[in-house]
């Protein structure tokens, strides 16, 4: 009979129980770890699939993340758009009582004071930031977007900021603007023209004799107006006479010419309309007639919007300017108006981005669901797979002990 020599035993039990730790460590990982895949060998094909599901898992966090400070921004501008609303309200209310013939100077005077209040808060209200990003400042969030200077009088606002807006990524290939131009939310693009703003007083012989000229009502855009202007100017003046009202997008300002009678004089002061005078819109003076001659050009840029509003208001008041004062009292509420709408398109962004964060939410329990089938273990299965390699294990060691003790009698 062969005899198998002792150390081929010992190699061969020792190779048996190198393989059994192993099976049994690995087993052992997979339930303390809850994952069948700890290691490329594990699952090289899957392990591949899972680095692809957490890239993906980790851009759809980082949308979340964006989302989540686009709507901050959005609360933001809403919150301060509704403070501006009810600014505006109670300067309406506050204009209403002004316009009364019960009221003195003083009371008058003293509401100029309220209003020049309301303008500094509401150019407060409209340099809004969060952490120093200013929200009304289109993509220059850095920059403080409006200053208010009263040195000068009347009172001026200007925008330091830009046309764009500030976006988040909200996906792959789409973004959502949060933040806003300012430009457009505190100015506006169209005037409304009623029986408070519709008139224009003008003489074409040096002022003997005046003519009127009756702006249609409705809304018009600047060039729009500068039409309408041009049409009513030449109806009252009559046939043949050709007049040229044209507005610089440029420089904001309205310029009128009048190609048939040299002698054309604006009477934006002194005619008989000058309470239902379009000058303030056009940016004319609307204290001063012009010189015999033209051509007209605006004398200050000619804005629409609460700024202008609240400017020219407190100037109303100041001077007892009871006709001004109704007229402010038609622009508030074309001011309020366009208030809302801007509130109302911060509303349906907010509504984009619960959509947007719905659909990212269901895109995460997707790739999770699918992470943890490639993944994650089924620990009662690796459990019992845990439990079978320690019995084998246990058996393993018993047996290499019985087959591997030493005695005389083995050598003999």
């Amino acid at each position: 009979m062969m005899r198998v020599a002792h150390s081929t035993l010992y190699n061969t039990n020792m190779l048996r129980l190198g393989d059994l730790t192993s099976r049994l460590s690995l087993a052992n990982e997979v339930v303390s770890t809850g994952k069948q895949i700890n290691k490329l060998s594990d699952d090289p094909t899957g392990l591949n699939q899972v680095l692809n599901i957490k890239a993906n898992l980790a851009n759809l966090e980082q949308l979340k993340r964006n989302i989540s400070e686009g709507r901050t921004w959005l609360n933001s501008a809403e919150t301060a758009l509704a403070t501006t609303k009810e600014l505006v309200t109670d300067t309406k209310v506050l204009a209403l009582a002004m316009d009364n013939d019960s009221v003195s100077s003083a009371d008058r005077a003293e509401a100029a004071a309220t209003v020049r209040g309301t303008l500094e808060h509401l150019v407060m209200l409209a340099n809004s930031d969060l952490n120093g990003r200013y929200i009304f400042a289109g993509t220059r969030i850095d920059t403080v977007p409006f200053q208010l200077d009263t040195t000068v009088n009347p009172p001026t606002v200007t925008y330091h900021g830009n046309d764009s807006e500030f976006a988040v990524k909200s996906g792959r290939n789409t973004t959502v603007g949060v933040g806003h131009d300012g430009e457009k939310i505190f100015w506006e693009d169209t005037l409304e023209v009623d029986a408070t703003n519709n008139r224009i007083d003008f003489s074409e012989d040096g002022g003997t004799t005046q003519l009127v000229a009756t702006i249609q009502n409705g809304t018009y855009t600047a060039d729009a107006l500068a039409a309408e202007v041009e049409r009513a100017l030449e109806a009252a003046s009559g046939v043949g006479r050709d007049f040229t009202a044209t507005y610089d997008a440029n420089t904001r300002q309205y310029a009128i010419t009048n190609d048939d009678a040299g002698n054309l004089q604006m009477l934006w002061n002194s005619g008989a309309n000058t309470g239902t005078s379009i000058a303030p819109d056009l940016g004319f003076d609307p204290t001063a007639d012009d010189a015999v001659g033209g051509p007209y050009t605006s004398d200050r840029e000619a804005r629409w919007g609460i700024f202008q509003t609240l400017i020219d208001l407190e100037g109303y008041l100041q001077t007892d300017d009871r006709n001004g004062i109704n007229r402010s009292l038609s622009r508030l509420d074309a001011n309020l108006n366009h208030m809302i709408a801007g509130v109302s398109s911060i509303g349906e962004k907010e509504s984009r981005l619960d959509v947007k964060e719905q659909i990212i939410e269901d895109l995460i329990l997707s790739y999770e669901e699918k992470r943890s089938k490639i993944e994650d273990a089924d620990i009662i299965e690796a459990v019992s797979k845990l439990q079978a390699a320690e019995m084998a294990y246990q058996a393993a060691l018993a047996s290499t002990a019985r087959i591997l003790r030493l005695s005389l009698v083995d050598y003999m």
